[in-house]
Formats: structure tokens, C-alpha cells, sequence
């Protein structure tokens, strides 16, 4: 069985590697979780922003920016591939864990995408994939502002069942240029989705591509 945290976990790794190239930050959480942040007290980068799309996508999906003349706003459009359509967009990039702090000093809440959604299971979706991941390391990438606090990890790990030092979590606020492409380039794993939901047979879809001309205001 295909492992989108074993796939993955190069594209993770090369980030933590060079978070300076990348315009990020390394922090260390809970466990002795890494913790990059990726738009919060950091530019981050168009290149941050294409390679963390691929980690959505559990390494089995090709992120590609190109230029384009359709828009006058913005010069590249992204193109995404995947000869894994399924597992990448519906097992791995789709934003559908929701994680929530109990602490009343914190109001904190955000959806999760990414390979480490397999390995939870939290998501009748999984059931409907016939998908379940095994890997002792992984990644999740949470659209939001703030750093997650020590219930949240608490909660990715014990769900997981990685150690916390296994553990990636990559935080891209949708106001950033990472979170905006990684936003961006989800145009295939909105029409898995979409399908998904009209009852169409999953198992008949086998390879993807989709583009979108990129707009944003970064400009």
C-alpha cells in the first residue's frame, strides 16, 4: 500500500533542511515537535509555497508554476498532476480535520490537510477510499495564524500514533504566499471532492491534472 507520509517525507525534510532558503521558521513544540511557520513572523516563498503543496498532496502529486498570458494581474498559473488521484487528494490534501483547543484561554481551531489525515482516520471519508496510512513519521498543514497550542499537538500525536519528535507541523495562514498558492493548487482536489460528493465511482478515476491561473494580492 502506498505511503503518502513516507512519500512526503523528503519534501518535509528538504524544507527543515533549508527553512533559511525558504524564508522560514523552525520552531519546536510540544514533544519536541517541529513546528515551521510559514506566513505568521516569516515571508516564506513562492518555492516554500509549491513544495508545500506537494507535502498536501503526500509527495505523489507534481506541483508546476508556469508562465501564462490569460491574466493581466498575475504572469504563472499552477498545474497539478497526480497519477494517484484519490489517495493524494482525498487521502492526504483535503482540508478535513478539524482540530480545536479545549483550553479556555485559547480559542484556537483550524482544519488539517496533509498525510498525517491517514494516519488519524478522523474522517468518515477514509471509509469511503477504503485508505488507512502506516508510517512512523508525518506531516500536517494547518491553514491558520497562529501556532497551535499544547492540547492541539498533544491531540495530532496521540491520533497519529507518531512520536513527537516524528512529528511536521507546517503552518500557512491563508494570508501568506505560502498559504495562498497551497490554496491555489488544491483546483484537482476540488473536483475530487466534487465527485466525490455526486456519488461518482472513485475507482474509475485514475490519473489527474488540472490548472488555475494564479491571482493574488501579493502583487
Amino acid at each position: 500500500m502506498i505511503s503518502v507520509s513516507k512519500e512526503s517525507n523528503n519534501l518535509v525534510q528538504d524544507l527543515i533542511d533549508n527553512f533559511e532558503t525558504y524564508n522560514i521558521n523552525l520552531l519546536k513544540g510540544f514533544d519536541d515537535c517541529t513546528i515551521i511557520d510559514a506566513g505568521i513572523n516569516c515571508p516564506g516563498s513562492i518555492e516554500c509555497g509549491r513544495v508545500v503543496s506537494e507535502i498536501c498532496l503526500g509527495g505523489l502529486g507534481r506541483v508546476h508554476l508556469l508562465n501564462t498570458f490569460q491574466s493581466k494581474s498575475w504572469p504563472f498559473s499552477i498545474h497539478v498532476n497526480t497519477k494517484h488521484p484519490v489517495i493524494s487528494c482525498l487521502g492526504s490534501q483535503y482540508a478535513g480535520w478539524n482540530l480545536k483547543s479545549n483550553l479556555k484561554s485559547e480559542k484556537f481551531q483550524a482544519l488539517g490537510s496533509g498525510p498525517a489525515r491517514a494516519l488519524a482516520q478522523k474522517e468518515e471519508i477514509f471509509d469511503h477510499i477504503n485508505y488507512k496510512d502506516k508510517f512512523s513519521r508525518t506531516a500536517l498543514v494547518m491553514e491558520v495564524d497562529s501556532i497551535p497550542p499544547e492540547d492541539v499537538v498533544k491531540k495530532i500525536i496521540q491520533d497519529t500514533g507518531v512520536e513527537g519528535k516524528n512529528l511536521t507541523i507546517i503552518i500557512t495562514p491563508t494570508t501568506s504566499i505560502v498559504g495562498n498558492i497551497q490554496v491555489v493548487s488544491r483546483v484537482l482536489e476540488v473536483a475530487l471532492h466534487k465527485s466525490h460528493e455526486l456519488g461518482f465511482d472513485l475507482s474509475k478515476i485514475l490519473d489527474g491534472v488540472w490548472k488555475r491561473t494564479y491571482t493574488s494580492k501579493f502583487q
